[in-house]
């Protein structure tokens, strides 16, 4: 059987990766989107072939991914990993998977928990704030009232 060339392009975003993989005369053999996690891009692309040539969009997070997808990839295919050490890496693969999905779903109960938390929801529009920082600050800090200015605020503990 020859190995067939395939190419995949990734639109990324903050929860959701589009992808689209096509063979070398162009035609689409799969184009979706996926949750924003290398072992879930990793299992659309896989089915197609193992000769691939990527493109990722340039922009915040997408390196991040990319690397992580690299070295992956390489952890999964690399001969000269055998016998225990292939054991012993598969387990951890895909004990990262279990980790990764059971953060998702801490991260969608805590925008469930706050999206009716005014104060929740004017800390995401601060930049650099996002979801963890913003429930932590607000569990944390609990009534920001009780703090008449700024200096009061970081003087806290």
């Amino acid at each position: 059987m020859a190995i067939v060339q395939q190419f995949v392009g990734l639109d990324y975003h903050d929860e959701v990766v589009q992808v689209c993989v096509m063979d070398s005369a162009g035609k689409m053999l799969e184009n979706r989107a996926c949750p924003n996690d290398a072992s879930e891009i990793m299992a659309i692309v896989t089915p197609h072939g193992r000769k691939v040539r990527g493109v990722i969009e340039a922009c915040c997070g997408a390196a991040n991914l990319a690397e992580e997808m690299k070295w992956r990839r390489w952890l999964e295919v690399t001969p000269q990993i055998h016998g225990k050490m292939r054991w012993v890496i598969d387990r951890q693969l895909r004990r990262l998977e279990f980790l990764e999905k059971e953060i998702r779903i801490v991260e969608r109960q805590l925008a469930q928990m706050t999206k009716d938390d005014p104060a929740a929801q004017k800390l995401l529009t601060v930049k650099g704030i996002g979801l963890i920082t913003a429930a932590t600050l607000r569990a944390e800090i609990g009534h920001f009232a009780r703090f008449r200015t700024g200096k009061q605020l970081s003087r806290f503990y």
